[in-house]
């Protein structure tokens, strides 16, 4: 059995359902009450769980969403915080298939899983060895201001369509060469040849939509390094697109993305200067 095939299908759901973690994490944020969303957040913890290292922890996580679910005022925002860095542990695991190798984030899972094996409203235990609090934010720090690469995108499956419909009439069209006598071979390869370039640049024009995103897909890449931005500055941020059904070439943006964090970094530390 081809096990990297599903490992690969594993890892792809899994950061789909991080990445939705991180949002949805980021929005009960700003309001703690929200039932419906605790029961959201709960049901997505429990999609990605599979990982043997991670288990303990994320029942743990589990656990605790459905306790916020059952009742919403036992929550807080030092209990959001706790299951983001949770969450971006998780996302080591997933991308080190099930493995943690370094030995700062090794301390941080030890320390998250010691602190969700507790109730939310129980009292850190106090320990020698256990990393401190600001230990685990310098681990996090280091991640910051990085906000992945694009991996995959979505599309359409009506273009899948034009593109299979497309390289059929390219493959038909090298066998439908007709037969032609010496006077007609000039005008006739001609014709064939301009048909055939035709389809080829319709193809490539094709092709080139599969590289566009909405601006908006890109945004929401940054929201988890905003709002870390935002804590780490204890700055108040309104973040905004315009435009945000516009549609852009992927390579383009993904070249775009340090730049980009060097300009929100410094409006969010400088505001306009």
């Amino acid at each position: 059995m081809d096990l990297k095939k599903y490992e690969e299908i594993f890892s792809r759901e899994s950061e789909k359902y991080l990445d939705e973690l991180d949002g949805a994490l980021i929005e009960i944020e700003k309001d703690l009450l929200n039932q419906p969303l605790w029961g959201d957040i709960h049901g997505k913890i429990h999609s990605i769980k599979g990982m043997a290292r991670a288990l303990s922890m994320e029942n743990s996580m589990e656990e605790w969403c459905k306790l916020f679910q059952e009742d919403p005022h036992k929550s807080c925002e030092e209990s959001v915080q706790l299951l983001l860095d949770g969450t971006q542990i998780l996302r080591t695991l997933v991308s080190e298939k099930g493995n943690i190798r370094l030995p700062d984030h090794l301390k941080q899972y030890d320390a998250l899983t010691n602190r969700f094996s507790r109730g939310p409203g129980e009292p850190d235990e106090v320990k020698t060895d256990e990393v401190k609090p600001d230990e685990m934010k310098s681990v996090l720090a280091r991640t910051i201001y990085a906000p992945k690469r694009i991996g995959h995108v979505c599309v359409e499956y009506a273009l899948i369509e034009e593109l299979l419909g497309y390289s059929q009439e390219i493959i038909q069209l090298e066998k439908r060469l007709p037969p032609m006598t010496r006077e007609d071979v000039s005008s006739g390869v001609k014709v064939w040849f301009d048909h055939y370039m035709s389809v080829l640049k319709e193809l490539y024009f094709r092709l080139t939509k599969l590289r566009l995103i909405p601006i908006d897909d890109f945004a929401s890449l940054f929201r988890k390094t905003l709002r870390d931005l935002s804590k780490n500055y204890e700055r108040k941020i309104n973040f905004e697109v315009a435009g945000g059904d516009l549609q852009v070439d992927i390579a383009l943006m993904d070249r775009l993305r340090e730049p980009f964090i060097h300009i929100l970094r410094n409006a969010i530390a400088h505001g306009i200067e």
